[in-house]
């Protein structure tokens, strides 16, 4: 059954990529279908929950770009939920931290498209510091150091949104912090900042799925 699964998540992304979304929309809903009927038999081993993750946000990807915006947020909540568990059995190794990121970033894009920016705020900055940790795990190297960035920035453009200007000079800061390390210039003490900052919308980028579980 899990061979599969994954046959029909591939051909939800073949057919996805091809722009033909009621086709991959169900591929995705038949591959989910068969991942929970799995969870129910094999149990909540971390493979289980992270197939049915995975699913759940290819599926929650498919929607929004139906214009199913709440219909995509409900899978990603429980996406989310589901690689919040893995993450308790098995630890903060990069491929968890990495899956997580993807899927609050998916949360962060889509509350901020339908004028939620606290909610937005909110999952971009656990976000932000799963980014941290994963820099930590495996060096500053310039995608990363680029990706973090251009987080930041919707991170700001989403406090600016909802209020929150200490948080837009505390993402500013981490951000220019960030750009010095990826020009090489040594990185300096935040100096305090007088001005206010305006954080400028960014227009949402779609987000890969989680990486496959093999």
């Amino acid at each position: 059954l899990r061979d599969l699964s994954v046959s029909l998540e591939k051909v939800g992304n073949v057919e996805s990529a091809a722009g033909r979304g009621g086709q991959a929309l169900a591929a995705y809903r038949e591959s989910l279908e068969i991942r929970r009927q799995l969870r129910q038999v094999l149990g909540d081993s971390p493979q289980v929950l992270r197939d049915l993750a995975s699913a759940l946000n290819n599926l929650g990807n498919e929607q929004v770009r139906a214009g199913r915006v709440a219909d995509g947020l409900v899978m990603y909540r429980e996406s989310l939920a589901l690689f919040r568990q893995v993450r308790i059995v098995v630890g903060d190794s990069p491929e968890v931290l990495t899956n997580l990121s993807i899927v609050l970033n998916n949360i962060g894009l889509r509350e901020r498209a339908v004028g939620h920016p606290e909610a937005a705020f909110v999952a971009y900055q656990e976000c932000s510091e799963l980014r941290g940790q994963l820099r930590q795990a495996l060096g500053n190297k310039p995608s990363m150091l680029r990706d973090h960035i251009d987080l930041l920035r919707r991170l700001m453009d989403a406090a600016n949104a909802a209020g929150r200007s200490e948080d837009v000079l505390k993402a500013f800061r981490e951000s220019r912090m960030l750009s010095d390390l990826l020009r090489g210039v040594p990185s300096m003490p935040p100096e305090p900042l007088d001005e206010e900052i305006e954080a400028q919308p960014e227009k949402p980028k779609q987000t890969p799925p989680p990486p496959q579980s093999q």
